[in-house]
């Protein structure tokens, strides 16, 4: 029996030769990073397993294009993501949607709900590599820290059978009415713990 509600993961990421970790009890020191780490909420770890959920808050989310501008991406004053490391996309409100969709230059499929680019569309986008900031923090701990992941190393993504037919590229983007929820890239992006 683990004595602590501590714990610490990482899903790794190979083109980085960054490893996979999990540590429950604790953490693994040698991760801690300000730049790669991020605090996590959970709730009550009385509750079975399969209520368990990883969360943060986050305060503001900005695309970058081009050196001249941010463009804000409108979501409330502040949400709680639930951060689910097997879940491949991020779930946003309409709103947020179309701000993506015009910058990244995504055409939703109303059929398979998913965002499809071209192939010229996503050269562009591996030439220009945009990236998504978060300003994320956790309710234990007030301080704001900003997230950024690149088109070309988190996004550039492709659909294979049995969801498509033919290989094809998408935006790990999904719409939502009610639902703010975080993907994998997150946990492969960042080292996630909870002292």
């Amino acid at each position: 029996m683990i004595q602590s509600t501590s714990l610490s993961h990482t899903a790794g990421f190979y083109a980085r030769a960054w490893p996979p970790s999990l540590v429950l009890g604790g953490y693994d020191l040698t991760r801690l990073d300000a730049s790669s780490t991020l605090e996590i909420d959970t709730q009550d770890l009385t509750q079975s397993v399969s209520q368990y959920q990883l969360k943060v808050n986050v305060t503001g989310m900005t695309i970058k294009h081009n050196p001249l501008a941010d463009i804000p991406v409108p979501i409330k004053a502040s949400l709680t993501m639930d951060i689910d490391p097997v879940t491949p996309q991020i779930w946003l409100l309409e709103g947020a949607c179309n701000s993506l969709e015009e910058v990244f230059r995504l055409e939703w499929n109303k059929t398979s709900r998913f965002y499809f680019m071209n192939v010229s569309t996503h050269e562009w986008l591996l030439q220009e590599n945009p990236n998504i900031k978060f300003s994320m923090s956790s309710s234990r701990s007030k301080s704001v820290k900003n997230y950024t992941l690149s088109y070309a190393s988190t996004f550039a993504l492709n659909l294979t059978y049995p969801l498509v037919d033919t290989p094809t590229y998408y935006f790990p983007l999904k719409r939502s009415k009610n639902m703010f929820g975080g993907a994998f890239f997150f946990s492969r992006s960042a080292y996630l713990y909870r002292l």
